[in-house]
């Protein structure tokens, strides 16, 4: 079914696929087998059925026809198939020229499109930053917090609280850069008693209402989101990491504590043993040991204990 919708739209816009022999027959017999049957088999109406009348007449013609007899219509059929290779060839040959044009025409059209991107890119990032400090100015002249508001209130440098602005925004503000070593911090002209004294920065309109309105993809703040979520996502990684090396140490110095606390213990059964078994050996040892106590506790105990022999038998001694 694929095959004969594309075989149809290939008729359509292509030439015409010659007859066959049984065509050319079939032509020829149709006007003579109408002008033989204009009357009878008209007569009861019926299209359908004096076609197919006609079509069973012509096929059982053709198929008692000799080769001879086939012979004038095969050669037609030839011809014909020769007439429309010739004609097949050349619409081929405008097709393949017509194909090529379009797409030489769409790679030129294409090798231009970047070009012209790339310089209205360049464009949009050269107005960029002047609509960037025009944004800064204006929102700097219309916060509460800058210089003009604070000494319109008349507030005092005891009530004044201290604030502090990040780095990245002071670098958009042409007249709070820190220059001079005396006026490093941007509100130590705010610290006077009297309000009146505090030199005021040149005042920076907004942008009228005549020009245009910035974009709001203009409209970005001073600091990079992208770069501070990155920084806040590398501190929480630090942190953990210090987390996870403070509970290693912990967990060493344990295991240091448990194997300290077992030698001694098992310096203490050895020792309690060799006091048990030859008191004499005690001697040998360092008097600053860490069994010193228990060392005296034995001696103390030895006279008084039934099991040692050697003090049975000096008591038996006269």
């Amino acid at each position: 079914m694929e095959k004969q919708t594309a075989d149809k739209s290939r008729t359509k816009t292509g030439p015409k696929r010659p007859m066959s022999a049984y065509n050319f027959f079939f032509k020829e017999e149709k006007t003579k087998w109408l002008n033989e049957n204009k009357k009878g088999v008209m007569d009861d109406g019926q299209s359908g059925s004096r076609f197919k009348a006609m079509t069973n007449a012509v096929s059982s013609k053709w198929k008692t026809l000799s080769e001879e007899e086939k012979a004038p219509f095969v050669k037609m059929a030839e011809e014909a198939m020769k007439e429309y290779r010739k004609i097949k060839s050349a619409f081929n040959e405008k097709t393949l020229e017509d194909s090529k044009l379009l797409q030489s025409t769409r790679k030129r059209k294409s090798q231009e499109q970047p070009g012209s991107l790339e310089t209205e890119i360049q464009q949009r990032h050269k107005a960029q930053p002047q609509q960037r400090s025009m944004f800064a100015a204006s929102r700097h002249a219309t916060s509460p917090s800058s210089p003009h508001v604070i000494s319109s209130l008349g507030l005092n440098s005891g009530l004044q609280p201290q604030i502090v602005r990040p780095e990245t925004a002071l670098q958009f503000l042409p007249f709070l850069s820190t220059t001079h070593p005396q006026q490093s911090d941007p509100f130590s002209r705010l610290r006077f008693n009297n309000p009146q004294s505090v030199t005021m920065p040149p005042f920076l309109p907004g942008p009228s209402i005549h020009q245009p309105p910035v974009a709001p993809t203009m409209l970005q703040a001073p600091a990079n989101t992208s770069q501070a979520a990155l920084l806040l996502q590398l501190n929480a990684l630090e942190q953990q990491t210090y987390r996870r090396q403070l509970i290693d140490n912990m967990q060493l110095l344990q295991t240091r504590q448990e194997l300290e606390l077992a030698n001694r213990l098992r310096e203490s059964n050895m020792l309690r043993q060799l006091l048990a078994n030859r008191p004499s050996d005690a001697e040998l040892l360092p008097s600053g040991s860490a069994v010193s106590v228990l060392e005296q506790i034995l001696r103390n105990n030895t006279p008084t204990s039934p099991n040692n022999p050697e003090n049975t038998r000096d008591n038996r001694q006269p």
